[in-house]
């Protein structure tokens, strides 16, 4: 969520020469970089020492009070990731997978009401609102800083594992029903908050790895491929879909490495698609069954192939 110019009923802090509704007090979040570039490692984008800085007197009272937090808000709406995080005036580090970004990615920070303020005032207001005091509610952003917006790449074609193509996400309005959206640059798979917490608690152990390409990529990827198929059934080439779908790219790459050759396009139109996806998804479906016996009759833990 960026602020950008929205107007709001009451005055807003922002970064020094942003519009901000107030004369000379700031409020703004900083990182390190590296000569400019943001912080990438193993994977992940690296916000080193994220900290928040705010000189307005009435305003810093009220964060050390308790009256307001400081939130940074991590969003790409390509891949529909969103992730607030609380930021203090004291550095700290914060990393986030790089597969969760796709195209535009957004850093914002916030000053957020946590809990209800009335008569709020400062001395450092425009001549607006010199005299004039507010009350504020719960949730209500008092300050804010758009901070940067950056661009993330993914070439697919580089990539011979598949599952990157994938983003899990915890969607809170989600019933019992898994759903999922075929974007342009990946596919998205939602669950509610119950499913996707036993899934972020777990996924980090590749020991279920299987179990949840499965239950969960498998059946989608299946679905997407034959949603291709049905859609893209009179073009010349594999890359007539490449262009809507550049994930599929990676289809190719993956079905070429495993199979030693490239995929030609009677090759996909004539494949089951459910075959097909196990294939590209290192046969999971059939190996889960073997985990499954393994965890729960020998009760040992799986002992995964290189």
């Amino acid at each position: 969520m960026l602020i950008g110019n929205k107007i709001f009923p009451y005055p807003l802090l922002k970064k020094y020469g942003s519009n901000t509704d107030y004369e000379t007090t700031n409020f703004f979040f900083d990182f390190d970089k590296e000569n400019e570039e943001l912080l990438v490692k193993d994977g992940a984008l690296v916000l080193k020492n994220i900290h928040f800085f705010l000189d307005n007197p009435e305003m810093k009272s009220l964060y050390d009070d308790g009256y307001i937090k400081v939130i940074c808000e991590v969003e790409c709406s390509n891949t529909v990731f969103r992730k607030c995080f609380e930021i203090f005036e004291e550095p700290s580090d914060i990393e986030i997978a790089l597969s969760n970004f796709a195209n535009i990615v957004t850093i914002s920070a916030y000053a957020v009401v946590s809990k209800r303020i009335e008569g709020y005032t400062s001395t450092d207001f425009v001549a607006d609102y010199t005299g004039y005091s507010f009350d504020f509610e719960p949730s209500n952003i008092i300050a804010a800083d758009d901070g940067i917006k950056f661009r993330v790449d993914i070439d697919e074609g580089n990539d011979n594992k598949i599952s990157s193509i994938f983003t899990i996400s915890n969607k809170e309005d989600a019933e019992e029903i898994i759903t999922y959206v075929s974007k342009s640059n990946r596919i998205i798979i939602y669950l509610n908050s119950e499913k996707y917490s036993i899934y972020d608690n777990m996924k980090n152990h590749s020991v279920y790895n299987n179990f949840f390409f499965s239950n969960l990529v498998i059946p989608v990827l299946s679905s997407c491929l034959q949603e291709i198929q049905n859609e893209y059934n009179d073009i010349d080439s594999l890359d007539d879909i490449c262009d809507d779908k550049p994930w599929f790219r990676s289809v190719m790459k993956r079905y070429a490495y495993v199979k030693g050759k490239d995929m030609e396009l009677e090759d996909y139109f004539s494949a089951n698609c459910f075959e097909l996806s196990q294939l590209l998804m290192n046969e999971s479906t059939g190996k889960c069954i073997k985990d499954f016996f393994d965890m729960t009759m020998s009760g040992e833990e799986v002992i995964e192939d290189e």
